[in-house]
């Protein structure tokens, strides 16, 4: 399954080696208009990642595990949704169910999980070598139970992403389902196909950089909250649900500020609307 994402000179392409492979279901195709954002020709949010019963093959992924505060975790190439709880201590649970229509297809692929004391990593690899291996149905369903001070890097998902209160830096880029992130203070978020909600509690100096959205953009924010939000190119306005969050325009640019302002919020090419309100 491709995902093709243009915004003005960029083009990102997801490729989901993992995802259900026929060539009569190619994926959904994002192409750029001119109005500042991708705009997108989706099937229904089903169709990029099939319910679990026709994939009646599977086999189940189970470890536990140590990181340490600061360790660095990297989730890429997962053809469905990725769930990630967080908690206090240094324990990391580990729960991956791969899938597939055929036990032939169920051999064509591994999901690899390595891991150290610093750094945890859950990734896709396909035998596209081997004898009809090339083209196969499948799907994986990632939980992973992880400390909230970790980083987390998620890439090339072919489902929704549903994260935890996060510490760390959080890394998304090229999510085919709708992205929910229930608090974090430092991001980086590119190349979202169906939409993303974000809670902010603080803002670190490291700031938020969101780009490349298609669908609903939800950013709540805490009460005590300090910070400065800035909009371009958002193909269908930015609104306030809260009367302490004023939004004023400028061109094609809008900003809110929250509280005394503080670190700041950017983001860029969304091709929908975007709400802004409180916790």
């Amino acid at each position: 399954m491709k995902h093709f994402l243009k915004s003005g000179a960029i083009t990102l392409i997801v490729a989901l080696n993992a995802a259900t492979l026929t060539s009569a279901h190619p994926g959904p195709v994002l192409t750029a208009g001119n109005a500042g954002g991708p705009h997108a020709s989706l099937p229904a949010a089903a169709n990029l990642a099939q319910t679990t019963s026709a994939f009646p093959e599977r086999e189940e992924i189970n470890k536990t595990l140590s990181l340490d505060s600061n360790a660095r975790v990297d989730v890429t190439g997962i053809a469905g949704p990725v769930n990630i709880e967080t908690t206090d201590g240094s324990t990391a649970q580990i729960h991956i169910v791969r899938m597939a229509q055929t036990q032939r297809e169920l051999q064509c692929y591994e999901t690899l999980v390595k891991s150290a004391p610093n750094s945890l990593s859950v990734r896709h690899n396909q035998f596209s070598q081997r004898p009809g291996c090339n083209s196969i149905r499948s799907r994986q369903e990632v939980t992973l139970k992880l400390p909230r001070t970790v980083e987390l890097d998620l890439s090339f998902i072919g489902g929704e992403v549903n994260i935890g209160v996060i510490e760390g830096v959080v890394r998304l880029s090229n999510i085919a389902g709708r992205a929910v992130v229930a608090q974090a203070q430092a991001a980086e978020i590119s190349s979202l196909a169906n939409g993303l909600s974000l809670t902010l509690a603080r803002v670190s100096d490291r700031g938020i950089r969101i780009r490349g959205i298609v669908g609903l953009l939800e950013i709540n924010l805490g009460r005590d909250i300090n910070t400065d939000l800035r909009f371009d190119n958002v193909n269908g306005g930015v609104r306030s649900a809260s009367p302490d969050l004023p939004v004023t325009r400028a061109g094609g640019t809008y900003r809110v500020r929250a509280g005394s302002g503080g670190a700041l919020v950017s983001v860029s090419g969304i091709n929908g609307s975007v709400q802004v309100g409180r916790v």
